[in-house]
């Protein structure tokens, strides 16, 4: 079927990479994303090596080594503020410099949403293999990826071949033009010893982060194949997938993946409300009103970096009600720990989100899209 993904809050897909103010410079409200072929190329071979030596100077400032009358630019941002030093998460991007969203970041949000709902009631089988499962790998060296990919396998499939993921193939978005994007401020908030939510800070150094992000309310087009071969009777046995693997993905897909974000918004919301930031308590109120509205088969996913910790894990599911038990992982695998009291936060967990400011104000969460069939 073919798709539409509307980002609902600005997005960041990154390469992985980081820019510097080699990479680039900001001027009147932009970011310039050098062309270092075209500079290189442009100037005087006679002061390649004087600009090469002061590239790498730690306060190099591109400044008065550009070429005048041609662009040294890949392309330009619209940016609130000089990044200085503080780094720049690149976003991914077509060859041509458009932005588009990787078909693996919407079927890695799909999978973790499947996830959520097949582990499912805690008086279920895979639930409670879950929990034990968790239980066995607090006794051994701590690896936070075994766990994770030990409850992944006896849910969703012992390995790829087997996987219930592979039945489903998303392709990747068609680019936008480089419009669509943006640069971003992103804060990392906590709660300080006063249980104040606030910007972290750590003596001189801001927990901030400038990222390459599409807009919010951009509009990409992309599709999703469901291989329904697969769930024939010789292949699913051979597969070993169940009745409740193909309800889900085959009939059910949306209604599972607004359960779960309607779950997350509630949570946020609530925590957003008790920790006095209303502009974010009020978002997740709206998120959560939207999702019950939506019709024809749309859901809302939250992808990309900069979602946080309950969207990639199952570890608060499993752990519900029980207190000890999400101790024990979060001091089995160093979550949440504070560095100024050297111990762990009984109440609140995770204590940390990233959110977007403008100046010294809160902005949005990052990730929230919408799709819906074209």
């Amino acid at each position: 079927m073919k798709y539409q993904l509307k980002t609902i809050t600005p997005v960041h897909i990154g390469t992985g990479e980081t820019l510097s103010q080699i990479d680039g410079f900001y001027d009147n409200g932009r970011w310039h994303r050098i062309d270092i072929d075209a500079v290189l190329a442009a100037i005087p071979e006679s002061e390649l090596n004087q600009l090469t030596i002061a590239m790498g100077g730690r306060n190099f400032q591109w400044g008065g080594y550009l070429p005048t009358n041609q662009s040294s630019a890949r392309y330009t941002l619209p940016c609130p503020e000089d990044p200085g030093e503080t780094e720049i998460r690149e976003a991914i991007k077509h060859p041509s410099n458009r932005p588009m969203i990787p078909g693996s970041s919407i079927k890695g949000a799909i999978r973790t949403a499947l996830l959520w709902d097949l582990i499912g009631d805690s008086n279920q089988e895979p639930f409670k293999d879950s929990v034990n499962y968790l239980k066995e790998q607090l006794r051994r060296k701590p690896n936070r990826s075994w766990a994770g990919r030990g409850i992944e396998q006896r849910v969703l499939g012992k390995d790829p071949n087997h996987d219930l993921m592979r039945v489903m193939q998303v392709s990747d978005t068609a680019p936008l033009p480089i419009t669509a994007l943006e640069m971003g401020i992103a804060w990392t908030v906590t709660l300080n010893q006063r249980d104040e939510l606030v910007q972290k800070r750590e003596g001189n150094r801001e927990y901030k982060t400038f990222a390459e992000q599409i807009r919010a309310d951009q509009t990409f087009d992309f599709s999703i194949k469901i291989d329904t071969t697969l769930f024939r009777q010789r292949e699913k046995r051979e597969l070993g997938y169940s009745d409740l693997q193909e309800q889900v993905l085959c009939k059910e897909l949306a209604e599972v993946c607004n359960f779960v974000a309607k779950g997350l918004a509630k949570v946020e919301a609530d925590f957003y409300g008790h920790y006095n930031l209303p502009e974010l308590a009020n978002f997740y109120e709206s998120l959560a009103s939207q999702i019950e509205n939506l019709q024809g088969g749309g859901f809302i996913l939250q992808i990309g970096w900069g979602t946080g910790y309950l969207p990639k894990t199952v570890t608060g599911l499993l752990a519900g009600d029980d207190n000890d038990l999400m101790m024990r992982v979060r001091r089995h695998y160093r979550l949440g720990r504070s560095l100024s009291e050297g111990d762990y936060y009984d109440e609140e967990f995770p204590k940390t989100r990233r959110v977007l400011y403008d100046r010294q104000n809160p902005k949005s969460p990052l990730g929230w899209v919408q799709i819906t069939p074209a």
